[in-house]
């Protein structure tokens, strides 16, 4: 079948959701993705991510023109995120508090959040809403 002909259903529209629908569309391949909530639903708890050696490979999926408002997407965009973090990363001990391991990163980092790098994901992107995923049957 030729890409052309196909036609990727694409079920829920968080980061990797809108992420492979524009993969799609720079390959050229039809999608159609199906959210069952309001696409500004606020009801889960906001969550941030820190993106390093994987920003090369994010920014080259999103294209330059979003890649280039990928500042807007971090906690804090008035931070210089172009510069070495002022502080290492570090993972703690979740029961006692103690000091697991130093991050160190040496090249460009941003810190996500997940609320604003889906906006901005979303841009561009038909989203059908509301939409509920019983089952899905091949021909």
């Amino acid at each position: 079948m030729a890409h052309s002909e196909q036609h990727i259903l694409i079920i829920g529209a968080g980061l990797t959701g809108l992420l492979i629908a524009r993969g799609l569309r720079a390959a050229g391949v039809a999608y159609t993705v199906f959210e069952r909530e309001e696409v500004d639903y606020q009801g889960r708890k906001e969550w941030a991510m820190t993106v390093h050696w994987g920003l090369p490979y994010l920014e080259s999926l999103v294209g330059p023109e979003l890649a280039a408002q990928l500042v807007q997407a971090t906690v804090d965009p008035s931070l210089d995120w172009n510069a070495s973090p002022a502080y290492p990363g570090a993972i703690f001990d979740g029961v006692s508090g103690e000091l697991v391991k130093r991050l160190d990163f040496e090249q460009k980092t941003y810190r996500l959040s997940r609320r604003k790098l889906r906006a901005l994901l979303m841009r561009g992107i038909d989203v059908k809403v509301r939409s509920f995923t019983i089952g899905l049957y091949a021909r």
